[in-house]
């Protein structure tokens, strides 16, 4: 396969599923203002973090939570929120196409650690509710949550790796572009010392 075909058909891949039949002109405009996005979530992430820990002390959780179990289970937790805090600490000052994947790869695969332990160790024991098996529910939403994270977990990889093959293919561009010499001013073949 030649590089201009591959080139083609990452685009196709790229763009595939998206609704908007226009998406080759708007390809690569920012959303509206990120910075905010990852403020905002840094501090959810944070509050959040705070009330996991707080959470056995408060007289409303304790009909339902199982502390041992839950205690068992925080550190998983604490992970998520951290893993959420420090991504998008990154992605505040650092945001590449590659790097926001590689960084939602990483929350998605905290988020299976997250997940998977949750439905092992289920920390909750809530009594059904109007006839209703309310642990159950809870159980079965948890599953599909780990299914649905597990796929968009492949996802991103599969789009990390395809921008990252994207940006080789840039690389050589601009090296074939430049008349046989790279963006420091040097012939192919040349080292830097001479």
């Amino acid at each position: 396969m030649r590089k201009h075909e591959m080139r083609a058909w990452m685009e196709k891949f790229d763009d595939w599923g998206r609704r908007d039949p226009d998406t080759r002109r708007r390809r690569g405009q920012e959303r509206k203002n990120p910075l905010a996005e990852y403020i905002f979530s840094i501090v959810i992430n944070g509050a959040l973090l705070f009330a996991a820990h707080r959470l056995p002390d408060w007289q409303f959780s304790k009909p339902w939570l199982l502390e041992d179990a839950y205690r068992s289970m925080l550190w998983t937790l604490d992970l998520s929120f951290i893993t959420q805090i420090t991504g998008n600490f990154m992605l505040i000052f650092y945001r590449p196409k590659y790097m926001r994947r590689l960084v939602s790869l990483m929350f998605n695969t905290v988020s299976i650690v997250f997940l998977s332990n949750f439905i092992n160790i289920f920390p909750v024991d809530v009594y059904p509710y109007g006839g209703v098996p309310v642990n159950l529910i809870i159980r079965i939403a948890a599953i599909a949550g780990l299914v649905g994270t597990g796929i968009a977990a492949a996802v991103n990889l599969i789009r990390l790796i395809v921008s990252s093959i994207r940006s080789g293919f840039a690389e050589e561009d601009a090296l074939d572009d430049s008349g046989g010499r790279d963006p420091d001013g040097l012939d192919k073949g040349e080292g830097k010392n001479g």
